[in-house]
This record gives structure tokens, C-alpha cells and sequence, in this order.
């Protein structure tokens, strides 16, 4: 059986720009991987461009993020990317997605050679997953009670599928990963493997680097960024003007009143963001909703 995730309970209301180009990146990348290896020079591409532990290339550190080992972890990681990075950048805007991004993935690194890997290892280390980890952190600190869509196969045919709380999963799959990292701790096989301490430590990274972003979030500026015009708002039964929200600084809207609770209800908007009204003189929280 093979389990895929395939959605998540939540409507961006901007274009994931910034995650598609970084997952365009990686495609391209490995486009080039798969040439060089082909012009018989595939493993100086990994060892240069890979994180190679003994050898300390600074700019490994994050070119090494945009390399992956074949077909089947490329494709993993742009689904994981495209679901859980699109939430993130929809959420702290594109400018702090693009930083993010990267430390994340560079914390991951760290993590890993630091508890998972021989320092003098020469087996490099190269994949998205310890970045795209630090999104996942982020998206448990921003919407843990989002649902999260699974569709299962067997045999490849498509049998089904079912939900579960983003909180579950995430969860499940932290204290996987940890276990795994402890079991394999300072592992000098050689053999390499899955990198299980970039996981962990990309994980924790973005869950901190979030709540330090929604802890350093005053009170929103009264700077509407328009989603669509008032005429697509279906209109409230009680006469309510629409509401517009501000989520971490980010301004969006507007909305119908009743669509602001069933938001709120399915853990897709925080209770630290902010509405306004225009029968409103300021910014209120819209935990009061």
C-alpha cells in the first residue's frame, strides 16, 4: 500500500510564487544532475555541490538543498513543498518565505552533521527534506487543527481516501523521525541513508522561527491588501459588513462574517490575527469573532 498526501484544509490567498520557483529549481537542478551523469561527471557534481562533511564547502551548505538522489525523492519533496510550503509563504508573505526557506534547510544541516553524521564523513548530503521540515514546523505552529488529505493505493490503482488532523501527522512523523535519528546516532557505517537528524532539526527550526515571527507581530498597519472585490463577497444575512483579516501583518479580504467562524472553527486562521470592519474605528482581534 502506498500512502500520498494530496491536500490540506486551506485556501491561499495569494500565488505560491516563491515555492514554485524553488521547486522549478530543484527540477532544473536535478535536470542537470542527470546530464552530468550521463557525461560520465555525475559524482563530482554531488561532491561539489552536495554537503560533504570532511570537506566543509561553505557554499555547500545550501546548494545541497537543491540536489536530490533520484526520481522518487524529487517528487516526494516537491509534493511535501508544494503543500505545506505554499501555506507558509501564503501566510509570512514571499520576502520571509525566501529566508525561511533557506535557514531552515541550513539548520537542517546542521542538525544533521552534528547528530547524525560522521564529521568525517565523505558520503555527501543533499536533498530538500530538512527545509521542506522547517515548513512543516511552521504549518504545525500556524495551523495544527487543518486537516491534512491522504489518498492510498495498492498496486498503484487508486482505492481511497481519508483525513486527518495536521497535528496528527505531524506529530507521527516528528517522533519517527527523532527515534530514528537516536537509533542511528553518529552512524559511521558509511552506507548513508535517510537523513533523519535534518528532519528533526529542520522541523524544530521552523516551529521556533515561527513562533519568534508571530511573537514579533505588533498590531497590524490599517493597509488593506485587497484578495477581491467587495462584489464577490456573497452578502450576510444579518447586514454585517464584510470583514477583512491581518494575519501575521499580512492584510487580506474581504470576507463574509460567516466564513470568518467556519475558518476559525477549523484552526485555518490563528487567534492572534486581526479584523476590521467598516463599522470599526480599529483593528480588533479576531479572537472576539
Amino acid at each position: 500500500m502506498i500512502i500520498i498526501p494530496v491536500g490540506v484544509d486551506y485556501q491561499a490567498s495569494r500565488y505560491p510564487t516563491v515555492t514554485l520557483t524553488f521547486i522549478g529549481i530543484c527540477v532544473v537542478v536535478f535536470a542537470g544532475q542527470l546530464a552530468a551523469v550521463a557525461a560520465g561527471v555525475g559524482h563530482d557534481v554531488y561532491m561539489n555541490f552536495g554537503l560533504v562533511p570532511a570537506q566543509h564547502g561553505w557554499w555547500a551548505w545550501v546548494t545541497s538543498i537543491f540536489l536530490h538522489g533520484g526520481i522518487l525523492h524529487l517528487v516526494g519533496n516537491i509534493i511535501y513543498l508544494f503543500l505545506f510550503g505554499s501555506c507558509v509563504e501564503d501566510t509570512i508573505g514571499r520576502g520571509k518565505f525566501v529566508g525561511f526557506y533557506l535557514v531552515g534547510g541550513l539548520v537542517a544541516n546542521i542538525i544533521q552533521v552534528l547528530f547524525s553524521t560522521d564529521i568525517n564523513s565523505h558520503l555527501p548530503i543533499i536533498g530538500a527534506s530538512g527545509a521542506i521540515s522547517a515548513c512543516i514546523g511552521a504549518f504545525l505552529v500556524l495551523l495544527p487543527k487543518t486537516g491534512i488529505n491522504f489518498r492510498y493505493f495498492i498496486f498503484w490503482f487508486y482505492t481511497g481516501d481519508f483525513w486527518l488532523p495536521s497535528w496528527v501527522v505531524i506529530t507521527f512523523s516528528f517522533l519517527m523521525d527523532l527515534v530514528s535519528m537516536l537509533i542511528t546516532l553518529n552512524d559511521t557505517s558509511g552506507e548513508g541513508g535517510v537523513a533523519f537528524g535534518a528532519h528533526v532539526g529542520g522541523t524544530i527550526a521552523g516551529a521556533l522561527m515561527m513562533l519568534a515571527l508571530r511573537k514579533k507581530t505588533g498590531e497590524p498597519e490599517k493597509i488593506l491588501r485587497k484578495a477581491a472585490p467587495l462584489a464577490q463577497v456573497p452578502a450576510d444575512p444579518s447586514g454585517t459588513p464584510p470583514v477583512y483579516l491581518s494575519v501575521d501583518g499580512n492584510q487580506t479580504g474581504p470576507f463574509a462574517p460567516a466564513s470568518i467562524r467556519s475558518m476559525l472553527q477549523l484552526g485555518a486562521i490563528p487567534v492572534t490575527a486581526y479584523y476590521w470592519r467598516e463599522d470599526l474605528g480599529e483593528w480588533r482581534p479576531v479572537s472576539e469573532l
